[in-house]
């Protein structure tokens, strides 16, 4: 589920009967009730590899974001082959959705697989948190966390810098006050409980909040004007933390996981695309 300018992009199996599992996609707006599915009967099935070899699983991951300079909404999708052998092939598609109904292109993959499925969008850049790899090409293995971004103008995957904190575990990205968000825990003997919260202003990263009281599963949401955040624990409660007095108040908790995302309201139609 990934939400962006008003319009929530809902994504789901239309059939599992091969490792080349085949997504559908609808664009929705809660505010209007309005629903459009693209592409039917759903989207391109994963393209096989040139590499010889049975592919075991294929893992999709999405981005949805809107191109301010060309008023398209683009669905990015990026693919993980894994064969039998060992081996994993990574391969990428834009799917733009504009006046001339949804354009399909295959573009250059990234060198890096995304580490979760959500996605979050800053300036017309679509941020996710990935597993840094050390090969050349589309192969690869595993090494450390690093943050990839996809152009959605220019069409191209890039690398942006963690913050510099050796002793930081980073687990999410998000978007905090307008800023690219990134939340780590510390790792040092004694202070593993502390959560710190980093964000990307002017090309630099400032770490902007420290829970002295945190855990893994903290998902910052929102930054409201009071100065406190709405976060998602554990995808069980939402919860807001005062950093005035650096503790929690909860807010809500279901029985059931749920999965928490910002949207902004509007009156845009998927059929107006």
């Amino acid at each position: 589920m990934l939400s962006c300018n008003g319009l929530v992009c809902l994504l789901y199996y239309k059939k599992k009967l091969s490792p080349l599992c085949q997504y559908r996609a609808c664009l929705f707006n809660p505010l209007t009730g309005e629903r459009k599915f693209l592409l039917d009967p759903g989207l391109p099935r994963v393209r096989e590899s040139s590499h010889n070899g049975t592919i075991v699983t294929s893992d999709q991951y999405f981005g949805f974001g809107f191109d301010v300079r060309t008023e398209e909404y683009k669905l990015v999708r990026i693919v993980k082959l894994s064969y039998e052998d060992g081996r994993t092939y990574l391969q990428a598609d834009v799917f733009t959705l504009g006046k001339n109904g949804c354009q399909i292109s295959e573009i250059d993959a990234p060198f890096v697989c995304p580490d979760q499925s959500s996605d979050v969008v800053v300036g017309g850049t679509i941020h996710w948190l990935c597993e840094d790899e050390n090969s050349t090409g589309r192969s690869y293995s595993k090494s450390r966390n690093i943050i990839l971004s996809f152009d959605l103008f220019e069409e191209k995957f890039h690398q942006i810098p963690k913050p510099s904190c050796e002793v930081c575990e980073f687990y999410n990205v998000s978007v905090l006050g307008g800023c690219l968000a990134i939340t780590g825990r510390f790792k040092e003997t004694g202070r593993t409980h502390e959560v710190h919260i980093w964000l990307l202003k002017e090309y630099s990263w400032t770490r902007e909040f420290v829970i002295s009281q945190g855990f893994m599963g903290l998902y910052p949401l929102f930054l409201l004007s009071s100065g406190e955040i709405v976060m998602s624990c554990d995808s069980k409660a939402l919860i807001c933390y005062h950093p005035e007095g650096d503790c929690f108040n909860k807010s809500a908790e279901l029985d059931q996981s749920f999965v928490a995302i910002c949207h902004a309201c509007s009156l845009v139609s998927p059929f107006g695309l």
